[in-house]
């Protein structure tokens, strides 16, 4: 009977070949790793309840639009958000606490609301939602409020959701403290766009 040989260096490449495979499969997350990942980022940035984020933001609406560079302060009970340049009216810091929100321009007016939504609206003609914001920034849906079409990317983190009659779609992110932060992400309503471009983080103790 006639028996075919094969080289031996044919079971070698074809044992790196099996292994090259494995470890491909291997390094592609499946959806049980992602949820994992998701699910340990959640932990970590709820709980994150002091921080700083600068950089900046730019909203666009039907034939108008304005930028300006931000720089948040978020403790638990209250938060700073200073803006400076929008629409070339120099700076304006707005600070809120439960029940009682002001505005501050750089002339020393200050003017007050119950909210920061109902100030930029009034004051500045801007509209950015604010409360809901300061957990979008970070990256994770805001607490009591219904989320749909929620997806994760392949690094288990937030890559879009509808969320409080808003489409937010995160574009990057960066490493930040013991984790991923947002680098740049954007809001969407109706004829509304408002992107976020976020250059550094801080953790005060």
């Amino acid at each position: 009977m006639w028996v075919k040989r094969f080289h031996p260096w044919v079971w070698l490449v074809g044992s790196l070949l099996y292994l090259s495979g494995c470890t491909n499969l291997d390094s592609v997350p499946s959806n049980l790793d992602q949820k994992s990942a998701w699910s340990q980022h959640l932990n970590w940035v709820t709980g994150l309840q002091h921080w700083q984020a600068s950089g900046r933001v730019a909203v666009r609406s039907a034939g108008d639009g304005g930028s300006a560079t931000l720089h948040w302060r978020q403790a638990p009970e209250e938060f700073t958000l200073r803006l400076h340049g929008p629409f070339g009216q120099g700076s304006v810091l707005i600070e809120g606490q439960p029940g009682s929100v002001s505005l501050r321009r750089a002339n020393g007016q200050v003017t007050r609301a119950g909210s920061a939504e109902e100030l930029l609206s009034r004051e500045l003609g801007w509209s950015i939602p604010v409360s809901v914001m300061r957990y979008w920034i970070l990256g994770r849906p805001a607490p009591d409020y219904p989320v749909t079409e929620l997806q994760i990317n392949a690094s288990g983190l937030l890559g879009r959701m509808n969320q409080a009659g808003w489409q937010v779609v995160y574009k990057g992110y960066r490493d930040a403290g013991d984790g991923s932060l947002p680098a740049k992400f954007e809001l969407r309503r109706e004829a509304l766009l408002v992107r976020v471009v976020l250059s550094q983080w801080q953790f005060p103790q």
